[in-house]
C-alpha cells in the first residue's frame, strides 16, 4: 500500500527566486552588489510587499562565512506591519532589487586595516556564501571571495584615506577635491563610483544650495544615473527622482532609461517598474 503523501507537497509554488552576483572576487570596501530577481510562478495575480528592504520576515538575505559561520544583519532593520503588501504581480511578472553586501553586514567590531570613512563599508578577508528567502521560496546559493586590493584599488584607497584625514563639516573643499580626484583620475576604480557621489553631495555648489532653503539630492541622482547607470543604487535614485511624476511622466522616464541603459540595473530596473505600471492600469 503506497502512503499518503503530505498536502503541502502538491501545494502550488507562488515565487522562484534568481540571485546574482557581477563576479566571484571583490576587495575590501568595495561594494559587493547581489542582484535579486523575484518572479510569481504561480497561476495567480499575488499581492506582496516585494524586494524591498532585506531581514524584514518576509524578505531576507543570508550571508555566512567559511566555515559555516553566519553573519549578522547590522544595516537598519525596519519593522513592517504585517499585510498583504500594495505591489500586484501576475503570473510570470516580476520584482528586482540590489543590495550591496558589504553595507547589510558589516561588522560592528572590525578593522579593516585602512582608515577610511564610514560610507565605505567592507566585510573582511575571507570566503562567503550567500543565499536568499521569500516568503516560500529559497534562491539559488553563490559563493564569493573578499580580499586585500592591489594595484589601482589600493592607490584609492590611499587617496580616500587622505580625504577622510582632511574631513571637516565646516569646510569640506579639500575631502571633496580628494574624492573628486580619486573619482575622475581612476574612472574604471570600484569605488570611483562612491567617491564621485560624495563629491557631488557635499560640492560647494550642493552646500549653498543647502542654505537657501529646502534641498533635495534629485539633481545628484540624475548625475548619478548618467554617469553610473549600473550602480546598485540606481533603484533608489530612480524612486526618488520618479516620485511626484505623473503616471504618464513616470512612463516616459522609466522607457526612456530602459532604452538609454538596455544592459545595466538602471534598464532592469526601469522596464521591471513600467511592467509593474502596466498591471496596476490594468486592474483598476
Amino acid at each position: 500500500m503506497i502512503g499518503l503523501l503530505p498536502a503541502a507537497l502538491f501545494a502550488q509554488r507562488q515565487w522562484n527566486l534568481e540571485i546574482e552576483l557581477a563576479k566571484d572576487h571583490y576587495v575590501l570596501h568595495e561594494p559587493i552588489w547581489l542582484d535579486v530577481t523575484l518572479t510569481n510562478v504561480s497561476s495567480d495575480t499575488l499581492r506582496t510587499n516585494g524586494l524591498i528592504q532585506p531581514n524584514h520576515r518576509r524578505f531576507t538575505i543570508e550571508l555566512t562565512a567559511s566555515p559555516e559561520n553566519p553573519m549578522k544583519y547590522t544595516w537598519w532593520n525596519f519593522e513592517i506591519i504585517p499585510s498583504p503588501g500594495e505591489l500586484l504581480l501576475g503570473p510570470g511578472e516580476q520584482d528586482f532589487g540590489s543590495f550591496d553586501l558589504a553595507r547589510l553586514f558589516q561588522p560592528q567590531d572590525v578593522n579593516s586595516g585602512y582608515a577610511v570613512m564610514e560610507e565605505f563599508p567592507f566585510i573582511p578577508e575571507g570566503v562567503y556564501t550567500v543565499k536568499v528567502n521569500y516568503e516560500d521560496a529559497v534562491s539559488n546559493e553563490l559563493t564569493f571571495n573578499v580580499v586585500e586590493p592591489s594595484g589601482e584599488e589600493k592607490e584609492v584607497l590611499g587617496l580616500i584615506e587622505q580625504a577622510s584625514s582632511v574631513w571637516s563639516m565646516k569646510n569640506s573643499d579639500p575631502w571633496v577635491r580628494i574624492l573628486r580626484e580619486a573619482a575622475e583620475g581612476f574612472p574604471n576604480s570600484v569605488f570611483a563610483e562612491r567617491c564621485y557621489y560624495l563629491s557631488e553631495v557635499y560640492s560647494m555648489e550642493a552646500r549653498e544650495k543647502r542654505k537657501q532653503g529646502p534641498w533635495t539630492l534629485r539633481p545628484v541622482y540624475r548625475k548619478m544615473l548618467e554617469h553610473y547607470p549600473n550602480s546598485g543604487d540606481a533603484g533608489d535614485w530612480i524612486e526618488s527622482l520618479t516620485f511626484r511624476m505623473d503616471k504618464q511622466a513616470k512612463r516616459n522616464f522609466l522607457d526612456s532609461l530602459a532604452q538609454a541603459h538596455p544592459n545595466t540595473r538602471s534598464g532592469k530596473f526601469g522596464r521591471v517598474k513600467l511592467e509593474q505600471m502596466k498591471k496596476q492600469k490594468a486592474d483598476k
